[in-house]
């Protein structure tokens, strides 16, 4: 085969071109520390590299929700912290007006200042967190308290999970989540739970629930006269009149239905307690601050996410006020009246709150406590996933110096041969 001059040229130039982008390549390198920069260069590494890349975003956004889950966190905890302390301070000044020998200046002084500790709770439950409720379950839009202190919401729709989960989480793992919030009946009442003010049915034949609350006492039985089972129902409320404790009892009748002992039983706490001014009854509690006073009664049927053909009523005791602040305004009635007797027995109350409101801080401290742990962990993750990226895409900078180096002379190597190739010129022919 005959080689012709611009077949050497064309020879050259292809063999120039391509030790010119190897060296392209190795200063690309050089210059970022990438040993890759498209997918043709090592496709595999590639396609684990976008992978990597992919769990270091998601990972780093979980330590976001972390991070803004334990500021949530952390902000309940204080309102706590402040509840507990305006807690001690109520206490402080009910065991003063207690002991019989202050001036009524003086009482009205301490009286004034429990008024504003009772501003300062409605304040406390109105906590928010970037404008949020943090109290209010996923009402959050909503605060807890009006501003006497009465509940916006309610207690037994907040705490009953197969109506809305009032729980709010923060997506802390793949499949991981946090809880963050307190809801308010955990902090501001006495009852471990709004469980503690439901009165159920007995779900067996010749089954008895005894239900007993503030001196009241419900006893319903389940009898088979049917189908269906009927209800009896026994028992009352017990309060003190005049100075004398007194049975109010119920007036059932015998062989109801469940809803209509539910309906029976909530109309009857409530005469007692409240009276009803339309029907003519009196009111059989006359204590204005009796806990019960701050109940409404409601015969309610269960509602569940599943439909299910059994029927499931309870009665529900639903506060009117958070149970501190009827305490509050308790004591201060019994302040004005000059009852220290009476301040002294609200001292347990009080303290009853108060352990109430220790066990919200410790669950609160365990939380933050998992959340540090989550941050850690999450923090770990992040290093190794960055680790392993690091693996797959940064160079080794030693070996692509000595490429680069080589590559740099090959390359000057070729410019000098090509040199040398395309000297001669159309004169040099003709000589």
């Amino acid at each position: 085969m005959r080689v012709t001059n611009n077949m050497m040229v064309n020879n050259m130039m292809r063999n120039l071109n391509n030790n010119m982008r190897r060296l392209d390549k190795r200063q690309m390198q050089y210059a970022t520390g990438k040993r890759i920069h498209r997918p043709s260069d090592d496709p595999i590494a590639v396609s684990r590299s976008i992978q990597v890349r992919s769990d270091i975003r998601q990972l780093e956004q979980h330590k976001r929700n972390a991070d803004d889950a334990l500021s949530w966190l952390e902000t309940t905890e204080q309102a706590i912290i402040d509840t507990n302390e305006a807690m001690h301070r109520l206490r402080e000044l009910t065991v003063q007006a207690s002991n019989g020998v202050l001036t009524k200046e003086e009482t009205i002084k301490i009286q004034k200042e429990i008024e504003e500790i009772k501003g300062q709770m409605i304040q406390l439950g109105n906590t928010t967190y970037g404008g949020k409720y943090i109290f209010s379950g996923k009402n959050t839009d909503t605060p807890l308290f009006s501003q006497n202190g009465s509940y916006n919401m309610d207690l037994f729709d907040v705490s009953d999970q197969n109506l809305i989960d009032h729980r709010i989480q923060y997506q802390v793992g793949t499949a991981e989540f946090a809880d963050v919030n307190t809801i308010g009946i955990d902090v501001f009442e006495s009852y471990d739970n709004a469980s503690d003010l439901t009165m159920d049915f007995p779900t067996e034949v010749d089954g008895t629930t005894v239900w007993r609350l503030h001196g009241a006492e419900v006893e319903i039985t389940m009898e088979e006269e049917g189908p269906p089972p009927t209800f009896t129902v026994e028992g009352g409320v017990t309060a003190f009149v005049d100075g004398k404790e007194e049975l109010f009892p119920l007036s059932i009748g015998v062989g109801m239905e469940k809803d209509e002992v539910a309906e029976a039983i909530a109309k009857e706490l409530n005469e007692i307690i409240h009276g009803d001014a339309d029907e003519g009854v009196e009111a059989q509690i006359k204590d204005p601050f009796h806990p019960l006073k701050n109940l409404t009664f409601e015969g309610k049927e269960l509602k569940t996410k599943q439909e299910t053909t059994e029927e499931a009523w309870i009665v529900k005791a639903a506060p009117e006020k958070a149970g501190v602040i009827h305490l509050i305004e308790d004591i201060e009635y019994h302040m004005q009246h000059g009852n220290h007797e009476e301040l002294s027995n609200k001292l347990e109350q009080i303290d009853t709150y108060m352990d109430s409101i220790l066990v919200a801080r410790a669950e609160i401290g365990a939380k933050v406590n998992r959340i540090n742990l989550v941050q850690n962990r999450i923090q770990d993750n992040i290093i190794n996933f960055k680790e392993l990226q690091s693996n797959l895409e940064d160079a080794d900078m030693a070996e692509v110096t000595m490429e680069l180096m080589n590559e740099e002379n090959v390359y000057q190597a070729s410019l000098a041969v090509g040199a040398r190739i395309i000297q001669p010129t159309l004169l040099d022919f003709l000589r």
